[in-house]
């Protein structure tokens, strides 16, 4: 539904949209031969892959070209199969590097097939007496056998040389230059003590010892303690949120485990709607995409709640998993995005805030919730060390930027955080009108 109205609203030239289920029609084929454009999901590219080489497509456009970073994946040899017969190659993308360096070598290797040489050798041919050809994780991810045998390619080697081989490629676009054509978002880091996660109101939520021993194994270690973290800051998420809608905003709050939007979702309705009044008086969807059985929205149903969100015109709070709402979505009418679950890359930072920093958008405010004493800790110190490459490569300020917020060595969120306060203050006091003596 979001490409058919972007693609109604910008041209009225033959496009054909394939969507998935529909398969390959001979009858539309056969009608709409001169269809001078085709658009359809990387998901769709592996079984229509016969019908789209036989169009003799001369241009093809790669929107969101990080999703090709598995040089060994089956959905990039289908694209690459494609870009065989094609003469014009463009790829697109705001996260160019969604994790390390490593992931700019699908891409590239796109581009100029053959022209970067190899990722990597097998073990046999690194330890091999032959010839080997320059890889390149070896050259520019710092690659080595870590002290288990494993051959580790998180590093980074060699960037002045990758930036200058990059140049000939690649139209880099600033932070700079995006800020300065959309609306400001600013930045606010709570570091939650474990006092306060401690406090009688803070502990609800949190699961009981025996059920985490159940997620640990039934999931991997890390996200089971993911989740414990996010159970942990809800009251807090619930407080910032209650501060925020009813004074008329709103609010985007992107978790990662199902449970934890049901909990969420349930815990703000009881909160900002309550039961004793005959209205709602904020909008509010908790929403994921599991099993149909567990309440999961299809594709088309969660294009359908964000579209909603987007028409209500006073308070709203939307609360869903970062994985189906941090993509591909226009939510430029948010006063707040909350990131419950604390993104590990600066990749899943740029797409979340990508949703409600966009043209025609308001100020917004993004907060990120550190809760001391959980992975939490472990999450932003991982964060921390994948910004240096990227700003390096890039010569970009945000990184930097982002460094000094989430190490606490900016002042900066201190004092927005105190501004943002006192205006939610007077927009709450202008809400509840004069109060009568006591």
């Amino acid at each position: 539904k979001f490409w058919r109205a972007e693609i109604d609203y910008m041209t009225d030239a033959g496009v054909v949209l394939h969507v998935e289920g529909s398969g390959w029609d001979e009858a539309i084929t056969s009608a709409r031969a001169g269809a001078r454009y085709h658009v359809l999901s990387y998901e769709l590219v592996e079984g229509l892959l016969p019908h789209l080489l036989a169009l003799g497509l001369k241009w093809l456009v790669i929107d969101e070209s990080h999703r090709i970073k598995d040089s060994r994946g089956v959905r990039r040899k289908s694209i690459r199969e494609l870009v065989g017969k094609c003469t014009r190659q463009i790829q697109l993308t705001a996260t160019p590097n969604p994790d390390r360096t490593r992931d700019f070598y699908g891409q590239w290797d796109m581009l100029e097939p053959g022209a970067w040489g190899p990722f990597a050798l097998s073990e046999k041919r690194r330890n091999g007496p032959d010839p080997k050809p320059a890889a390149w994780a070896d050259r520019y991810c710092d690659a080595h056998s870590d002290e288990y045998g494993h051959y580790d390619t998180r590093g980074y080697s060699n960037l002045e040389e990758l930036k200058w081989r990059w140049a000939t490629l690649v139209h880099f676009v600033s932070e700079e230059e995006t800020r300065a054509m959309l609306p400001p978002v600013a930045r606010i880091v709570h570091n939650i003590s474990r006092a306060e996660l401690l406090k009688g109101r803070a502990g609800v939520g949190v699961p009981a010892e025996e059920g985490l021993r159940e997620q640990i194994r039934a999931e991997s270690w890390f996200e089971a303690k993911l989740a414990e973290a996010a159970s942990r800051k809800r009251p807090y998420i619930i407080e910032l949120t209650a501060d925020v809608a009813p004074a008329g905003g709103k609010v985007i709050i992107m978790t990662g485990r199902h449970a934890d939007v049901k909990a969420l979702g349930h815990a703000l309705d009881k909160r900002l709607n309550p039961a004793d009044r005959t209205e709602k008086r904020v909008w509010l969807r908790a929403i994921h995409g599991g099993d149909k059985s567990e309440g999961g929205l299809s594709p088309e149903e969660q294009e359908d709640v964000r579209a909603e969100y987007m028409a209500v015109k006073g308070a709203a709070v939307l609360i869903g998993t970062a994985d189906i709402l941090a993509e591909s979505g226009n939510m430029q009418d948010t006063d707040a995005l909350i990131h419950a679950m604390l993104p590990w890359t600066y990749g899943q930072i740029r797409q979340r805030r990508g949703r409600v920093q966009r043209l025609g958008g308001k100020r917004c405010v993004e907060h990120f919730l550190i809760a001391e004493g959980t992975v939490d800790e472990h999450v932003n110190e991982r964060l921390l060390s994948k910004l240096p490459p990227y700003e390096a490569l890039t010569g970009d300020s945000e990184p930097a930027a982002l460094e000094r917020d989430l190490s606490g060595e900016s002042d900066d969120a201190g004092v927005l955080a105190s501004l943002v306060e006192a205006t939610l203050a007077s927009r709450r006091q202008e809400n509840d009108g004069p109060q009568e003596a006591a």
